[in-house]
């Protein structure tokens, strides 16, 4: 995991829609973002009570055509080439012989650093 004051890494990642998103889009607002190991997991977050004005962003593995059979009404990002989820240190050991998304949050304040990161 990334410690705090850590400059968040930037990434560029399609949405559910296929549309292009980089977090550098964002600064000047405050992000949380979430690691999945598969879209089914996210739906835990629509039970979450999101903070007015923090922008919301979900990244799995998964395909952009699986994230968006979710209909979930905030970004969920497809990374299928794991750059941003080993970028923030979520890919670990998970026995001997695999490896996995460690389920994770961090808040990223408007400057685009890590204020706050958790394990799952």
């Amino acid at each position: 995991m990334l410690e705090k004051g850590t400059k968040a890494p930037d990434f560029t990642l399609k949405d559910q829609e296929g549309k292009v998103v980089s977090l550098s889009y964002f600064l000047g607002q405050k992000v949380e973002l979430n690691f999945f190991a598969k879209a089914a997991d996210i739906a835990c977050l629509k039970q979450k009570c999101f903070s007015e004005g923090i922008v919301v962003i979900a990244i799995t593995p998964e395909s952009v055509a699986e994230n968006k059979k979710r209909k979930l009404t905030f970004l969920v990002l497809s990374d299928p080439d794991l750059a941003a989820i080993c970028a923030y240190d979520v890919w670990k050991q998970k026995n001997a012989q695999s490896w996995g998304i460690l389920r994770a949050t961090y808040l990223i304040d408007e400057l685009g650093v890590v204020s706050f990161s958790r394990e799952h």
